[in-house]
């Protein structure tokens, strides 16, 4: 989150309106006024009182302020933030009232009063627990209790969903939660000890998992002659994005999330931003001859616009095109995360150093890189033959 101390007007709202979204969750404070200005990431923009350090309330969106046709005016919101204020020293405020607290959507996606867990994660990772506990969005804070992850647990189970995917679902929920709980939206944690692992296998909500499935798939030397047969009768964007990822080892959402601004075929690289990397860290990826030659093709005018779209959109997910490719080239259980599996495997099995495959595949540990460390064997034997 980026804080900037300025004087909020008309002039300033005007200019937050018009200006580009910023790559993460930006905020104006007025501290004289006891306003501040928040602009998302989605472009949207609010203005708060600031009641205390803590505690802040919604009082318009900014827009709605520009609009001469509606009643809301900027004088208006100072005065009300001033009001707020004033009941704040005076005592009159409930330290957080349960009207004051707000379901599991509004905390996820910024749309209520109050901090949102969208300032500290990418939005695509708060969309996807929206979509996830899609049952649970109305619901406020304080009224989840670990039988919804019970309840929710069965009924993935029941739908097929892997342990691996509840496990990371469940971890993600729990943590939006124990920010809610650092914030002081909610005074507790209801999912603490909830997410437990004993002899290899997780319990959600005392529901036991399968083990883990450590997968590591990679395209084989059959099947990629038969991956290319199958993208050369494409004419859309898939082919690029595939082989991309491929040669790049580019997660789904980084790939997709790639601006122009991002591509340097000076310095042969692609910068992945920290709003779009899963560590929240940039990330520079070298480009090999193929890359730079595909996207050489599709290369664009506008530094902002995005490298892959579809009809004229951002590309959200490509499992109907990705089913139909797969399909067609008679490959099975192979998924489109599989390709970063192939990149990171055919690195090891050329002898790169396990430290070069994580830096380049951007993982926040070198444990999560050792799952290929037996694809290279052989470096044990290269490292003995030195005595």
């Amino acid at each position: 989150m980026d804080y900037h101390p300025q004087k909020i007007d008309q002039k300033l709202l005007r200019a937050v309106v018009r200006a580009n979204p910023p790559a993460k969750p930006s905020e104006i404070r007025d501290t004289a006024a006891g306003l501040l200005v928040r602009h998302e990431t989605t472009g949207r923009a609010s203005l708060f009182a600031i009641i205390s350090r803590t505690k802040r309330k919604k009082l318009a969106d900014v827009r709605a302020i520009l609009d001469e046709t509606t009643k809301v005016t900027l004088r208006q919101c100072q005065v009300e933030a001033r009001k707020l204020q004033g009941k704040e020293a005076a005592g009159e405020l409930e330290p957080t009232g349960k009207d004051q607290i707000p379901t599991l959507g509004e905390f996820l996606t910024g749309k209520g009063e109050g901090r949102a867990f969208s300032e500290a994660v990418r939005p695509i990772e708060a969309a996807r627990l929206c979509s996830v506990f899609s049952g649970l969005v109305s619901r406020r804070l304080d009224e989840i209790v670990p039988l919804d992850l019970a309840r929710w647990t069965k009924a993935k189970i029941a739908a097929g969903t892997k342990a691996g995917t509840l496990v990371r679902d469940a971890r993600m929920l729990h943590s939006a939660l124990a920010r809610a709980v650092e914030w002081k939206v909610i005074s507790a944690n209801p999912l603490a000890g909830q997410i437990k692992r004993r002899a290899g296998k997780f319990r959600l909500a005392d529901i036991v998992l399968e083990p883990l499935e450590d997968r590591v798939r990679y395209l084989t030397v059959d099947e990629e002659p038969r991956l290319r047969a199958a993208l050369a009768e494409r004419d859309d964007y898939i082919p690029t994005a595939v082989l991309v990822s491929m040669f790049t080892g580019l997660r789904q959402g980084e790939l997709f999330a790639l601006t122009w601004a991002d591509i340097d075929f000076n310095a042969k690289t692609i910068t992945v931003r920290p709003r779009n990397a899963k560590s929240g860290k940039v990330r520079h990826v070298p480009m090999n001859a193929e890359v730079i030659k595909l996207l050489s093709v599709r290369r664009g005018n506008d530094p902002e616009a995005l490298v892959f779209t579809y009809m004229g959109h951002a590309i959200v997910s490509p499992k109907t095109a990705w089913r139909t490719l797969t399909r067609a080239a008679k490959i099975d259980g192979f998924r489109w995360h599989d390709l970063r599996h192939t990149f990171a495997s055919r690195l090891a099995m050329a002898g790169v150093d396990l430290y070069v495959i994580k830096e380049l595949m951007g993982h926040s540990s070198i444990t999560v890189t050792e799952k290929y460390a037996h694809l290279q064997p052989h470096r044990h034997h290269e490292a003995v033959a030195k005595l």
